[in-house]
This record gives C-alpha cells, structure tokens and sequence, in this order.
C-alpha cells in the first residue's frame, strides 16, 4: 500500500477509493456515495482530529449514508447495515501512535450532493 507523509507531522496516510460497485451490498452509488477508505498512521507523540468535511465538503455521514442505502430494506436489515456503516466509519480521532482506517462516505460527484 502507497502512503503520502503529511509534512514533519509523523502521519502517513493512504487512500482508496471504491467506485460504483456494491459496498455492503448497497451500490452506494446509486445514492451518490463514493465510499473511500483510508488508513491513517499516526506515529507521531501527538494526538489529531481529522475532520471529513476536509476530504469532501459534501461527505455523507455514516448514518446519513446508512438512511439512504437501506430506504427500501425492512425494519431488521435497516438496523444491521446502519451499524455496520458507523462501525466501518473512519474515527475522527488519531490517538498519539496509532493507526486508524475506515470508510468517509464522499460525494459521487465532484461539487456537491445538494
């Protein structure tokens, strides 16, 4: 896996991006979700917070992302596919020394979801 170091911070950070395809079995594209995966090494003495809205102004919230891929599932499989979207989530926190990866659901499209 590729990382880019952001500065002298300790971080390295890798990204991928998911295209259309089912994550979760939901095509979140069809919803305007791309999701990205990142994994954030933090090996610095340093904690951080990583914002989303610096990724993508427009990003989906995993609950947000969760409402939309399940409109047309039961009560049941509602609940199990929106825990595993918050669970799969990228914490926003970086503890001093440790590494964090998960999903930010991104706008499909360059400029906004509104």
């Amino acid at each position: 896996m590729n990382y880019r170091r952001l500065g002298d911070s300790g971080i390295k950070l890798s990204e991928i991006a998911l295209g259309g395809w089912m994550t979760f079995g939901v095509p979140l594209a069809q919803y305007g979700i791309r999701p990205i995966w990142i994994r954030i090494d933090n090996a610095s003495s340093a904690s951080y917070w990583i914002l989303p809205i610096s990724i993508d102004p427009d990003y989906f919230t995993a609950d947000e992302a969760a409402l939309l891929a399940t409109d047309d599932m039961d009560a049941a499989d509602d609940v199990r596919v929106t825990e595993i979207f918050r669970q799969s989530a990228l914490p926003f926190f970086l503890q001093a020394g440790s590494v964090n990866e998960g999903y930010v659901y991104a706008s499909l499209e360059r400029g906004g979801r509104f």
